[in-house]
């Protein structure tokens, strides 16, 4: 492998799949998607989407000064299509009759090595797509009852406000909307979840050092959450924030948070919503990982297993808290998940 090659493949995203009988494929290089940050994922009527920032910086010409923006850039990928190149692989694969001519046997040879060509190419993500638009910081996904969200960070000098856009097409095909809400000074990291059936957003608030938590409603516009009694739900405190990515997820009436600290050498912590408060942060038995956190809830009869990404096994959960998944990348460890 060259140095370019070794570089490249160190700015490209990485991809592997999960099945519940093979669990997750070996990771391979996400070829053509070169990204400097963690990127985001979610799935839309059968299409997956994939928004990242493009490993080059952005020159921001309104405010005639440098940022460190980098250019939004989002590929999709409908697995469905693939049936029909599969269907046709087989097609061309059906054995010949015994008496078969030389002529027919390297015709078949031929329909084979087409039809794969075909299935291989029919298995790649769309090419990447500038989104019109640029981010400091990774954005967030979700899918709001089949509508594609995202939030993502916008900087005009020393301020960093919160954007919101939504995403007009199907089967990845379309363009990302106008900021259709812009929220709070200086308020970073977002992380978007569907809970209790409505989209809730949670983030840092870099001025005030507190864990900002708001719900979008029916008329687009986002509110402070509120208790089942209607009164505010106090904001936690951010204070020991390590200033990396924050991950939300939804499992069992709750919402679970996750994000890094400067706590005790760098660890990740973990706090539950219960509807009405933000419980006490917990740190989990991993260490802080360099680029950033992801979460997510499967549904499971058996009691669920904490995993790390990037470290060896460890204890299934950290004392009195609930039992969940997290995956990072930490500094000079493999990356691969037990």
């Amino acid at each position: 492998m060259t140095d370019t090659e070794e570089q490249q493949n160190d700015q490209n995203l990485w991809r592997a799949v999960y099945t519940s009988a093979q669990g997750w494929s070996q990771g391979t290089v996400f070829a053509g998607h070169l990204s400097r940050s963690t990127p985001a994922l979610a799935e839309v009527a059968g299409t997956l989407y994939c928004a990242h920032l493009s490993q080059e910086e952005e020159q921001d010409e309104e405010a005639e000064e440098y940022t460190d923006d980098a250019e939004m850039r989002w590929t999709s990928f409908t697995p469905a299509r693939v049936k029909t190149f599969v269907v046709a692989l087989e097609k061309a694969a059906e054995p010949l009759p015994e008496k078969a001519s030389e002529q027919d046997k390297r015709q078949r040879e031929a329909r084979i090595k087409a039809a794969s060509e075909a299935l291989t190419e029919a298995r790649r993500w769309a090419p990447d797509v500038a989104a019109g638009f640029t981010s400091q910081h990774p954005p967030a996904l979700i899918d709001d009852n089949g509508t594609l969200r995202m939030i993502h960070t916008h900087t005009r000098g020393d301020n960093t406000t919160l954007w919101e856009r939504e995403f007009s097409g199907k089967d990845g095909k379309g363009a990302w909307s106008e900021p259709l809400n812009k929220l709070g000074a200086k308020w970073r990291a977002p992380a978007l979840a569907v809970f209790e059936g409505s989209v809730h957003l949670v983030c840092m608030d870099g001025w005030n050092h507190k864990i900002v938590h708001q719900v979008r409603h029916a008329d687009g516009h986002w509110r402070p959450v509120t208790k089942p009694d209607g009164t505010s739900v106090t904001y936690p405190s951010a204070r020991g924030w390590a200033g990396g990515n924050t991950a939300l997820a939804a499992h069992r009436d709750q919402l679970h948070l996750v994000y890094s600290t400067s706590d005790g050498g760098g660890q990740l912590t973990h706090r539950v919503f219960d509807g009405s408060d933000w419980s006490a942060p917990a740190p989990l038995p991993a260490p802080s990982p360099s680029v950033g956190v992801a979460l997510a809830s499967t549904p499971c009869t058996r009691p669920a297993r904490a995993t790390s990404c990037g470290t060896p096994p460890g204890p299934a959960r950290a004392a009195g808290a609930p039992a969940r998944s997290w995956t990072g990348t930490t500094p000079s460890t493999p990356r691969r998940c037990w």
